[in-house]
């Protein structure tokens, strides 16, 4: 009430200052940027004069980016349907895959050999299976050759009972596995051939 009769007795009431919300985030915590999507008028500001053309046709800020209202729509669309742009593809796709095969680098060819399999007399067996639960003997050693004979639980078991760890067990269920698919090829091959 107190601003109404102050207005009344011809004095200027004091002019409202715009302020952002308290949980709005400043732009920058150290310079004065302002908040974030809160714009407040001041003083001086170009929206400010008043001009015969913004008044006329209102106020317009001049464009930041020279080449804003440009479209490079007309020239992509006639580039794609050229004749030649499949043509154009397709030779890029191919300088890429060149690029690319140049850029890996070579992979030696695997010095891996399947092991042979050789048959062991029991106690040669035991030892070699207690060489393969014993993880200080590496597999390179035990590589070299592979007892054959058991199969299916009775392996299992010959593995079980020599508490053989799980990883070297899969080991040698590969080598196992391969040897035996090597040996199953060679019989096929040797009856198509007589």
């Amino acid at each position: 009430m107190t601003e109404i009769q102050s207005d009344i007795n011809g004095s200027i009431p004091p002019i409202y200052e715009s302020r952002p919300p308290a949980w709005l985030p400043k732009v920058h915590s150290s310079a004065d940027l302002g908040y974030l999507g809160f714009f407040p008028p001041r003083a001086g500001q170009e929206e400010d004069l008043l001009s015969e053309i913004n008044v006329k046709s209102g106020f317009t800020l001049n464009q930041q980016v020279l080449a804003e209202t440009f479209s490079a729509h007309t020239i992509i669309n006639g580039d794609l349907s050229s004749e030649t742009t499949f043509s154009k593809l397709e030779a890029l796709m191919n300088e890429i895959f060149v690029r690319k095969a140049d850029n890996i680098p070579s992979i030696s060819s695997s010095t891996f050999r399947i092991p042979t399999r050789v048959t062991l007399n029991d106690s040669k067996r035991q030892s070699w299976f207690a060489d393969l639960a014993n993880p200080d003997v590496p597999l390179y050693k035990l590589g070299k050759s592979v007892p054959h004979g058991a199969k299916g639980h009775d392996l299992l078991d010959l593995l079980h009972s020599n508490n053989v760890a799980i990883s070297r067990a899969v080991w040698f269920l590969r080598v196992f596995g391969a040897n035996e698919t090597v040996y199953k090829y060679h019989c096929i091959r040797m009856l198509s051939d007589s």
